[in-house]
């Protein structure tokens, strides 16, 4: 009687535990998607306000076309609606018509490492708000983050290996 007892006490805890980690990982992935959302939105206010750095150009249109229609309708659904909201903003900006390889072309080596780094930003955000999903397939803003990684890595070697600055 009591090793069942012992044994029902040892389920309990054993599903409580389950519990927490199901609420903790619930938490972990509204906050990665708020992260996100910041992110995306310092981006905007420096576009909308002409100050962009080179990660805001690159993300210009991804901003701009690139949501989801579940991301569309939760920023619609935002209880309060701030005065000022930049993502609404970018809708009067014109779309960046240059392929986004150019931009890294004219950038000198410090500026593609910061920049590298503010990729490297977006992509695990765009990543950990998708549930560390494998398939890009389904996620053209993770692919796209993604390959820009690698064409921003190689200009990097490109310079670093002589290179001319800004080619």
């Amino acid at each position: 009687r009591e090793q069942q007892f012992e044994e029902m006490e040892r389920i309990r805890a054993e599903e409580s535990r389950m519990r927490e980690l199901e609420n903790y990982d619930e938490w972990a992935r509204k906050e990665e998607e708020f992260h996100l959302l910041q992110q995306r939105q310092r981006s905007a206010i420096r576009l909308v306000e002409g100050r962009e750095k080179p990660v805001d150009v690159l993300a210009k249109n991804m901003l701009m076309f690139g949501l989801t229609e579940d991301e569309l309708e939760q920023r619609a659904a935002v209880k309060y609606q701030e005065k000022y909201n930049a993502l609404n903003e970018l809708e009067n900006l014109e779309a960046e018509l240059d392929e986004p390889y150019k931009i890294l072309t004219v950038l000198k080596l410090q500026e593609l490492e910061e920049l590298l780094g503010d990729i490297d930003t977006f992509r695990r955000l765009e990543r950990e708000t998708q549930g560390n999903a494998m398939d890009r397939s389904n996620s053209p803003v993770l692919e796209f983050w993604d390959n820009i990684h690698i064409v921003a890595t190689d200009e990097i070697k490109f310079l670093k290996n002589g290179g001319s600055e800004g080619s």
